[in-house]
């Protein structure tokens, strides 16, 4: 039997299931994505971008993928659907890297070692159902960007938000010990008061990124910034920023970064020209670091 299950406008296929799939009719607006396993490093590459094609020999669940299709690999966290943009089938490893970029397979290595390398994930014998070559895109998942200043009227979304906002960030209590207490004793009840905020991106319906925001009389504050590490590097720091300037009417807001993470925030710094105006002496907020106040005094 094939094992696989529908999930919206997408069909799901795992790479185990030896059941024939019906033919999907592109005039259906439906896509076929396929579960594939994949080795840590050669994942990363895909991701990002240094390796395009993947090696595949052609078991039964490897043919039915075609050109337009999605693949999706499993175990990992962080976005990893790829579309299917060439499929190229050849007789051999030999003969697949006569004609492909190398470069695009393993990269840093030459065709010489990629032939062991190859022969040695398919054992001899496997290369006479033929050498797929898969040229592989990552897709943007859709985000989507909600603030707790708009649900004030849709207690169970705003309770959510709250609750997802607060756990994705509940790590940080080792640098602020009084986190849980401030979060949910200030930054909630503020919400209803117009003076505190919380902006989190989703992908898929996941939260993968947060903030919290104070306006008062006294000072606009970037209170919390923070993003899931499997979802750095793809621009979502710098549209959640973006947003945060939106709802404080400022791009120069007072914000405080321990000083074993003002490095990561170096791009940021530089970019917005943020200007260090104070340092605050160890046990302001914990024992172990000092914090490092950007746009005014704290």
């Amino acid at each position: 039997m094939r094992r696989g299950c529908y999930s919206g406008n997408h069909q799901v296929v795992c790479e185990t299931s030896s059941h024939d799939l019906r033919s999907l009719k592109g005039a259906s607006g439906m896509s076929t994505i396929h579960a594939w396993r994949i080795k840590n490093e050669y994942f990363y590459q895909l991701r990002s971008g240094a390796k395009k094609l993947e090696i595949r020999v052609g078991y039964s669940w490897v043919r039915k993928v075609k050109k337009g299709d999605l693949i999706r690999f499993e175990h990992y966290d962080t976005p990893n659907t790829f579309l299917v943009k060439r499929i190229s089938i050849y007789k051999s490893f030999e003969s697949m890297l006569e004609s492909e970029d190398v470069d695009m397979i393993l990269p840093g290595v030459t065709s010489v070692e990629a032939l062991k390398i190859l022969q040695g994930i398919y054992h001899k014998g496997k290369e006479k159902l033929h050498v797929y070559v898969f040229e592989l895109s990552h897709t943007s998942p859709e985000r989507t960007y909600v603030e707790a200043s708009k649900l004030v009227e849709d207690g169970r979304a705003l309770s959510k938000l709250i609750e997802e906002s607060y756990l994705i960030t509940d790590w940080i209590s080792k640098d602020y010990p009084n986190h849980l207490k401030h979060f949910y004793c200030k930054y909630v009840p503020g919400i209803f008061l117009g003076k505190r905020n919380i902006i989190s991106c989703y992908i898929g319906g996941k939260i993968v990124a947060t903030s919290f925001l104070k306006k008062d009389d006294k000072e606009c504050k970037i209170s919390t910034l923070f993003v899931n590490r499997g979802y750095r590097g793809n621009g979502i720091g710098a549209e959640l920023l973006e947003k945060c300037f939106c709802w404080l009417d400022t791009s120069k807001p007072l914000i405080t970064i321990a000083d074993y993470k003002a490095c990561q925030f170096a791009g940021i710094i530089k970019k917005y020209d943020w200007q260090r105006t104070q340092v605050l002496a160890r046990g302001f907020y914990n024992k172990h670091s000092r914090e490092y106040a950007f746009n005014g005094d704290r």
